[in-house]
């Protein structure tokens, strides 16, 4: 569902998988697709196959995020970003 948005952001502690592997299921609404463009074919490979869980940090730092804020600070530093969109 996150690849549907343009901007993703998440917090230290979110996490992101791709678990059709583990119910032997084939990727839907794009995902095949849109993933790979995402982070690189070769990850989003990994991702699909081994259904492996990432957290918020390894998100971002694969491109699959475009921002981990702090656990701590998450709300306020979302609405800092999205003010800071909004003003443009």
């Amino acid at each position: 569902l996150a690849l549907a948005g343009d901007i993703i952001l998440a917090s230290e502690n979110a996490k992101f998988a791709d678990t059709h592997a583990k119910w032997a299921l084939t990727p839907v609404w794009g995902m095949s697709q849109r993933l790979p463009r995402r982070i690189g074919k070769v990850k989003a490979a990994e991702m699909m196959f081994t259904a492996r869980t990432y957290s918020g940090r390894e998100a971002e730092e694969m491109g699959l995020c475009n921002i981990c804020f702090p656990d701590a600070n998450f709300e306020s530093s979302v609405t800092t970003f999205c003010a800071d969109m909004l003003a443009n």
